[in-house]
């Protein structure tokens, strides 16, 4: 499966207020989701949907994970 990361550049939102721009969301690099995608089946894998998805696919590069910056 081709992550987004690979179809061009990272994606990222950005948001626009009074003139001034700031990246709001980045994208984890796939090295880092790992852990980040242990945490959320840890809190949410109780439900069938979420340990269906992660089952179905296990390597971290199938996901597109963002950090949301402040």
């Amino acid at each position: 499966m081709t992550g987004p990361s690979t179809c061009g550049p990272p994606p990222e939102a950005r948001l626009t207020t009074g003139g001034r721009t700031e990246t709001i969301v980045e994208e984890v690099p796939e090295p880092d989701r790992p852990p980040l995608l242990a945490a959320y089946r840890e809190a949410y894998g109780s439900m069938p949907t979420v340990t269906g998805v992660l089952d179905a696919l296990p390597e971290a590069a199938d996901y597109p994970v963002f950090r949301i910056c402040s």
